[in-house]
């Protein structure tokens, strides 16, 4: 993938055939460096925290061996849809989001974080905690309250359907719309735990298109599509 930020809007893709072929089923996903030097601008104090924010992700990242480098995944796709969005969404406020949208993992017990088999109702009513603990942490730290909404709202639905407050449509904030789609891309294209297998990267387009209107913005799948045509 190849991040452009101006570049003409592309019509919606209601057939994503032209989109598939165009992908290797084995294809990896690259994204260079960003061509936008507006999204990339930050103050010194921006700069800290956020140096700050990677720092402890990469220490949670460190305990669990499938988890490593999803971060940075996570965010070349989602730096790459706000680009293709004209960057509507703060790049710090974002940045920071997608390093912390998961620090609520640390602290659930270790023994629900390495369990490899399926969790039990009660396991994962807990594991649903961990928007509100990572909402919570950065709360307390000025100036990052958009990014603190990101991260609360990060596996909220389209549809409703989504936790921990079952908000829905145009209730998101567009940056939790971004790291949804994102985080589930990664997650379908890398294998995340003893449970999980890595899916081909065309099965993981049509996937992400199969949810349009239901788990995640429809408007945001279009870009996500250009992004990945691009």
């Amino acid at each position: 993938l190849e991040k452009i930020c101006h570049s003409d809007s592309q019509e919606y893709l209601n057939n994503i055939q032209l989109l598939i072929q165009q992908l290797n089923s084995d294809d990896e996903v690259v994204i260079t460096e960003s061509k936008n030097e507006v999204c990339s601008l930050r103050s010194a104090s921006d700069q800290k925290d956020i140096e700050y924010f990677k720092q402890l992700i990469e220490q949670l990242e460190s305990y669990m061996p499938y988890w490593q480098g999803r971060s940075q995944r996570v965010l070349d796709l989602v730096s790459a849809l706000n680009e293709k969005s004209d960057c509507i969404v703060n790049a710090q406020q974002l940045e920071a989001a997608v390093y912390l949208h998961d620090i609520g993992m640390a602290f659930l017990p270790d023994s629900l974080m390495a369990k490899d088999s399926r969790l039990d109702d009660e396991e994962f009513k807990l594991l649903k905690t961990h928007p509100v603990l990572g909402h919570d942490y950065i709360k307390r730290i000025p100036g990052w309250d958009d990014a603190a909404t990101m991260i609360l709202q990060h596996h909220e639905r389209f549809d409703g359907n989504g936790y921990p407050n079952k908000i829905k449509n145009t209730e998101l904030s567009d940056g939790a719309c971004m790291i949804a789609i994102a985080d589930t891309f990664e997650a379908m294209t890398h294998v995340r735990s003893q449970r999980t297998h890595k899916r081909p990267m065309l099965r993981a387009v049509i996937e992400i298109n199969s949810q349009s209107e239901k788990q995640f913005s429809p408007w945001w799948v279009g870009i996500f599509n250009e992004v990945i045509r691009s």
